[in-house]
């Protein structure tokens, strides 16, 4: 767990600030068309022999667009290439789906069939700070890897209740994702 993927598909357009992050953790990024799983699937089929890990990025809501991916067709495209898919729930949590649980509610997904959710309680929880979520090994490497950026940033009491209530509903969840925060 201690490296990053050494190849990330990400959309084209994707935000600034996912770029920043692939560009931090040194993979080298191929951007796909928007939206476009098959496109995807046919950039994977020529190249994903030439890395060893491979993360797709996609965001829950594009927000610059408005539209929502596919999310079963891009789970099955990450499958088939054996590859880790990433959701950016920014502009999604909150909004989408039945009771606002996002992308993977909307078209009822096993959650499990993400290997990372990440998303923010400053859009439309109206609060500040965000979350990842994952498998335990995941998220144990994370709390261990941020653990001084997370001393320096704690939250306000608001932030930190909100934080808890978004803790106590993730309960309802099943398998890995009762440990999300």
């Amino acid at each position: 767990m201690a490296e990053g993927p050494e190849f990330s598909q990400v959309r084209a357009g994707s935000r600034q600030s996912s770029q920043k992050s692939l560009n931090r953790c040194g993979a080298k990024r191929r951007p796909f068309p928007h939206n476009d799983f098959a496109a995807l699937d046919a950039i994977l089929t020529q190249i994903r022999g030439q890395f060893a890990k491979v993360m797709i990025a996609i965001e829950g809501t594009y927000s610059m667009d408005g539209d929502i991916p596919d999310l079963p067709r891009f789970v099955e495209t990450r499958d088939k290439h054996h590859c880790l898919l990433f959701v950016d729930e920014a502009h999604s949590i909150g909004v989408i789906g039945d009771t606002g649980r996002g992308i993977g509610e909307l078209f009822n997904v096993d959650r499990t069939h993400v290997d990372i959710w990440m998303g923010t309680l400053s859009k439309a929880f109206a609060s500040c700070g965000g979350y990842v979520a994952g498998k335990k090994a995941l998220i144990e490497y994370l709390k261990s890897a941020a653990r001084g950026r997370l001393a320096r940033l704690s939250g306000s009491p608001s932030a930190s209740r909100l934080a808890r209530h978004f803790r106590t509903r993730a309960s309802d969840l099943h398998g890995p994702w009762r440990d999300l925060l």
